[in-house]
């Protein structure tokens, strides 16, 4: 494994802003619901469902989420490499390996802090409305796969959606020589882009980013493909930038 990645995943895991990010993400979903909780202490749910998996589901589908991901993902590592450049850093890196192994580093440390402030979010919603909604033996027995189904598609879709946010933290704050931009632009790009979209090309439902969210019309398998390559054009950006600014400077 790349040496080089191993250091920044211990960098990430490390960092307040990975742990910050969760906790964020925990409290959009949770308080998010709003009445919804009460709704799903109260009602009888239907045949097969679990009461903590649903709540869990639910709270990943809150606007207030959609809005605090693009800015959670990116407090671990998006800032990673202007920090780098700015202390001085990065020249002593690369002595010590690539051009190549670094700037792969970057990228999937991103991509890795992007998806675990994602699965770190769900496993900490599950176990709290576990807490909150014991199971009893009758869902227990009753019980269908189709709701975790239905919540692995969910945390998959937030996972792209995370990583994708991450990239472009880190290509704008190489960009803007601003490591806070790093964290800020991400933000500001989704809402307005999702609010031009909405206002303005509501025909169009999977071009607007918070359509990729949520998953309001959209069918998965397209969605998936776009943030597939969304994916990809951030990371060749990031490593653009990373490559540009080591040529001219």
């Amino acid at each position: 494994m790349n040496r080089m990645y191993q250091v920044d995943c211990k960098r990430g895991l490390c960092s307040t802003g990975f742990y910050v990010g969760i906790v964020l993400c925990f409290l959009a979903g949770a308080f998010g619901m709003g009445e919804m909780l009460e709704y799903i202490s109260e009602t009888v749910l239907p045949e097969g469902e679990i009461r903590f998996l649903s709540a869990a589901y639910l709270a990943l589908h809150t606007d207030a989420l959609t809005y605090v991901l693009p800015i959670a993902c990116t407090l671990a590592a998006s800032g990673m490499y202007i920090e780098d450049l700015q202390s001085g850093t990065l020249y002593y890196s690369i002595l010590r390996t690539t051009k190549k192994r670094y700037y792969t580093s970057k990228i999937l440390s991103c991509i890795t802090f992007g998806i675990l402030t994602v699965l770190a979010t769900v496993l900490l919603l599950m176990v709290v409305f576990m807490l909150m909604f014991p199971t009893d033996k009758m869902e227990i027995q009753n019980f269908q796969m189709e709701s975790l189904v239905y919540l692995c598609k969910r945390t998959v879709i937030l996972c792209m959606n995370s990583s994708l946010y991450a990239l472009l933290g880190g290509a704008i704050a190489g960009t803007s020589n601003n490591r806070y931009m790093a964290y800020a632009a991400p933000f500001i790009l989704y809402y307005v882009i999702s609010t031009l979209f909405q206002a303005y090309l509501s025909d169009y439902p999977l071009l607007n980013p918070k359509e990729w969210m949520l998953l309001r019309i959209s069918p998965v398998c397209q969605v998936v493909v776009v943030l597939a390559v969304a994916n990809v054009l951030a990371a060749a950006c990031y490593l653009f930038v990373m490559e540009r600014r080591w040529t001219h400077e």
